[in-house]
């Protein structure tokens, strides 16, 4: 445990006392986070936090012009599917 200790930096002993002070309930989910997500599954998901946190710093209009940015390209992924999907490759 001391030479565990002794390798974290002080800027993380926060984030062990979190853990250090979670209940049962959320140990057995953290566990589950830990064992069953991987890295890149983390990635993913802090991607997606920023850019929502991207989406409330821009307010209303943020979120209707991305919103608009998301359903172009899902209109333009859906018309690309339809037109293409019969076609002969080659």
């Amino acid at each position: 445990m001391r030479l565990f200790l002794a390798g974290v930096r002080d800027s993380e002993i926060a984030n062990l006392e979190q853990i250090a002070n979670l209940d049962q309930e959320e140990r057995e989910k953290f566990d589950y986070l830990i064992k069953r997500f991987t890295k890149a599954d983390f990635e993913t998901m802090s991607d997606s936090l920023e850019n929502l946190r991207t989406m409330k710093r821009f307010g209303r209009f943020g979120m209707w012009f991305f919103g608009f940015i998301v359903a172009g390209a899902g209109a333009a992924a859906a018309v690309k599917v339809f037109f293409t999907a019969g076609a002969p490759k080659g």
